[in-house]
């Protein structure tokens, strides 16, 4: 048995830490296991070779991996396990089994005073150090299995139970104000499925790969940092396996002041519901999840235009008292909508009636009058018999992609911004009230009528009014 310990293989094994499923290694070390063969005059190792087992524990005899699995990878004809982080301190390597693709034991490593003991300069267990910031590498010599039995190399039974897992890539960022672009940063991260946490720990501003047991058909993930906003997630296994093996799901962190005067929250992960903490959750009529925009499945929903909505019920607090508000959401907006006569209600709180109403965000389609088609439309209205309201148009929508939408109400003035960019205002000729009874629908309007084709995410309601700043983080964080 060797064991050496080098800083000249950092930089080597670092390539393995961005995807460590530990904390960051930061005052940690690392272990590095291979093997040498004592069956054969070559010490060649069987090239079916997959994975180890090995059990270590600590100076004080608390076992910190038992039977823990640790992928092999071949360097020039020589097997080496996936670095192991462990913090400073002294260790002994208690088990060592090394095993072929069909987790049978084809090597091992005979503990002291068994039978094959004799056969192995040094048999377990195998005393090692770990040191901040340096690689110990532990080379145990190991013995064929087959041919012998378990209790020939000092193990009561070659039976052991393997975890399955899936493995997936996180990454989190902040808005850096200062060079105005986004920044990996470090934060924690949750996962649990079923009610049972999976795993919780501290991620570094990297790239980091989680394990988790793949026994579940949902997972949730909870992002959280300090000052910010709280990130949940909600994934299929497929989700996980397929999409995020290779690819990141990358999330960006709101500071928790974009949460002041916020009425409703609709992220859409999942579900419908209110994540702002007043339980105006949505029900949701036909609407099915999709891809949001950055192609993450079950985080928007999709309308058919024929006849899908979502209703959150009639409250005062979307009426607004007449008060500023700001309305914030993300759109994916085709061309080929249903006539609905020229409109398609993307969000607003009315009936069709004489009633007034707060607010109004819609999309002219292409029988609309030629001067509005394509267009996004922005309205409040006061009820017949008073002004009648005001609107105004946008310019010409892109079909092609997400496009970040805002209506706000400062005083007087309705000024909407898209995609970060203030579009245009008009001044609220409102004189009567514009509060009703109806419900927020939500890809429709409240009669069931002028539905909406196309996605929906992130929908947030404010009773005040976003700053310019705070519009520019919204539209670079979600």
């Amino acid at each position: 048995m060797k064991f050496i310990s080098t800083r000249a293989l950092i930089i080597y094994f670092l390539l393995f830490i961005t995807f460590s499923c530990s904390e960051s290694p930061t005052n940690n070390g690392l272990v590095s296991f291979s093997f040498q063969n004592k069956s054969a005059t070559t010490g060649r190792i069987s090239e079916s070779a997959a994975k180890l087992l090995v059990s270590i524990k600590n100076a004080q005899g608390v076992l910190v991996h038992n039977r823990l699995e640790i992928t092999l990878f071949e360097v020039n004809g020589e097997f080496i396990g996936v670095p192991l982080v462990l913090g400073p301190g002294n260790y002994t390597l208690e088990e060592f089994i090394v095993l072929n693709e069909s987790n049978q034991a084809i090597y091992l490593s005979p503990i002291e005073g068994s039978e094959l003991a004799y056969l192995v300069e040094k048999p377990l267990s195998i005393d090692f150090s770990v040191e901040e910031d340096e690689v110990t590498k532990v080379i145990p010599e190991v013995i064929e299995a087959e041919g012998n039995l378990a209790i020939d190399f000092g193990y009561t039974t070659f039976t052991f139970e393997i975890v399955n897992t899936l493995k997936f890539l996180t990454a989190a960022f902040i808005y850096n104000t200062s060079v105005n672009e986004l920044a990996l940063t470090d934060y924690n991260l949750s996962v649990t499925a079923n009610g049972v946490t999976l795993y919780n720990g501290t991620q570094p501003n990297a790239t980091t790969r989680i394990v988790v047991k793949s026994d579940f058909t949902n997972y949730t993930l909870t992002f959280s940092k300090t000052g910010y906003e709280s990130i949940v997630r909600n994934f299929t296994k497929n989700d996980l396996v397929s999409n995020f093996e290779t690819n990141p799901i990358n999330v960006v962190f709101l500071p928790t002041s974009i949460s002041t005067g916020l009425i409703a929250h609709y992220p859409f992960n999942g579900n419908a519901n209110d994540i702002a903490g007043n339980n105006f959750h949505g029900v949701v009529n036909g609407a099915t999840l999709t891809t949001d925009k950055h192609g993450q499945a079950n985080a928007a929903y999709s309308f058919d235009g024929v006849n899908d909505l979502i209703r959150i019920a009639h409250n005062n607090a979307f009426n607004f008292a007449g008060s500023n508000f700001t309305i914030s959401l993300w759109a994916f907006i085709p061309l080929d909508q249903i006539s609905n006569s020229g409109l398609n209600d993307m969000v607003r709180k009315w009936n069709g009636n004489a009633e007034g109403y707060p607010f109004c965000i819609s999309y002219a389609n292409m029988d609309a009058d030629a001067q509005y088609e394509d267009r996004l439309l922005f309205a409040r209205y006061d009820g017949q018999g008073c002004s009648g309201g005001s609107q105004s148009f946008s310019d010409l929508v892109d079909n092609s992609l997400f496009h970040h939408i805002v209506m706000i109400k400062e005083n007087s003035i309705i000024k909407y911004y898209i995609n970060n960019t203030l579009a245009g205002s008009f001044t609220d000729l409102a004189n009567c009230s514009t509060s009703n009874t109806a419900d927020v629908t939500i890809g429709a309007r409240g009669q069931e009528v002028r539905f909406f084709k196309g996605k929906i995410d992130n929908l947030r309601f404010y009773n005040r009014v976003l700053s310019p700043a705070e519009i520019q983080n919204l539209y670079l964080s979600e």
